[in-house]
């Protein structure tokens, strides 16, 4: 891993998962680290850090900028883009912003759509469903972003889809189908 020279010293908590904690970087207010969980099974950030490596020549426009890894107080770190929106609010997740109503279901249909099929069309597999970790930012090009769940995980499956590229479009439409079927629950009251 490569390092940089001064150790970080982590203070604020922007987000937390099963097996990452998400802080606010202390010198780049536009940055987060990503830092492990101690009971955390599977290194999530060395993962993403490879898979980014190897994207690069894709523009990311559903994926956070990656800037590689800093040692903090609390392990090493993956440092990435903080998605916040135009005014400099933190965006929230596509789950708040539906829970809460301040997006319609119609509205986030075609903004899941957009996104599902720039994925499908990068071929970008996406391992986790899960709205929690879709950030939709608002400004003058509101987009949806994928900070958690993308690239590749773990597991046989995954073996066999970094070896057979056809399997990323099936998952990815697979995924694609589950999350609209979680909008029309929504959508009816469910």
């Amino acid at each position: 891993m490569n390092f940089r020279h001064m150790t970080l010293a982590l203070q604020e908590i922007v987000g937390e998962g099963l097996e990452r904690t998400v802080w606010l970087h202390p010198r780049s207010h536009d940055r987060v680290v990503k830092v492990r969980k101690p009971t955390a099974r599977f290194d999530r950030n060395r993962a993403d850090w490879d898979w980014f490596q190897n994207r690069r020549a894709v523009a990311c426009k559903h994926i956070p900028e990656h800037f590689g890894f800093e040692q903090t107080d609390r392990g090493p770190g993956l440092v990435c883009e903080f998605i916040r929106d135009e005014d400099g609010q933190p965006s929230k997740s596509v789950k708040v912003c539906l829970g809460s109503g301040e997006v319609g279901v119609e509205e986030m249909r075609r903004h899941l759509i957009e996104m599902y099929d720039w994925l499908i069309a990068h071929k970008i597999p996406i391992c986790d469903s899960n709205l929690g970790n879709v950030l939709y930012q608002r400004g003058s090009k509101t987009r949806l972003v994928i900070v958690d769940g993308f690239g590749f995980s773990h597991g046989p499956f995954w073996w066999a889809v970094k070896k057979f590229r056809p399997l990323i479009t099936f998952n990815n439409r697979r995924k694609r189908r589950r999350v609209l079927g979680k909008l029309n629950k929504l959508a009816a009251g469910s």
